[in-house]
């Protein structure tokens, strides 16, 4: 690659990192490019690029973007790096779809990643992975919310309708005995 063309890709590179919620550096080792071709495809239609980037542009990248350059980093940048990245407000999309994918292509492992600009481990990625999503969280708690309002419109249904219950037996009662009601 020419020095022009790798300054247009770390460009690049710099901008895509710079605009995303959450980064996630995996090892692709042992994964075919017919495995690769689809896993990119599935990634790019939830929202995910999936690129390989060589780890010497994608550490200038890095470092450009603010990122503090550590131990942990440079050990999760060593070796073949793939890097899957999203800039939608679902943070943490790319990290289930590269846990997901690793269950069924166990050559797909993390490494690291970024979350809003601070480092996370492979571990800390694993279980950001199992959390619901942005979305699940808010139909989780419209639920909660609603929850109490139904049993308080219900509870209010059943006074409302043993009130009426009670009338009507009082207006048959009165009725019976001649009265007329009043």
């Amino acid at each position: 690659m020419l020095r022009a063309e790798k300054e247009v890709v770390l460009t690049d590179l710099q901008e895509r990192l710079q605009n995303s919620q959450s980064v996630v550096f995996t090892d692709y080792r042992g994964l075919r490019a017919k495995e690769l071709g689809p896993l990119r495809h599935q990634f790019r239609e939830a929202g995910v690029e999936f690129h390989v980037v060589k780890n010497s542009l994608l550490e200038r990248a890095l470092v450009a973007t603010g990122a503090e350059w550590t131990a942990e980093l440079a050990e999760a940048l060593a070796g073949p790096t793939a890097v899957a990245y999203t800039s939608t407000d679902e943070t943490t999309l790319p990290m289930k779809l590269v846990h997901d994918s690793g269950k069924k292509h166990e050559q797909l492992r993390i490494k690291g990643g970024f979350l809003e600009a601070s480092f996370v481990s492979a571990e800390e990625v694993a279980r950001l992975a199992t959390l619901p999503s942005r979305n699940e969280l808010m139909a989780m708690i419209a639920g909660a919310v609603q929850s109490p309002a139904v049993g308080i419109l219900s509870l209010l249904q059943i006074m409302i309708s043993n009130v009426v219950s009670g009338l009507q037996q009082i207006a048959e009662q009165k009725a019976e005995s001649g009265e007329s009601p009043s």
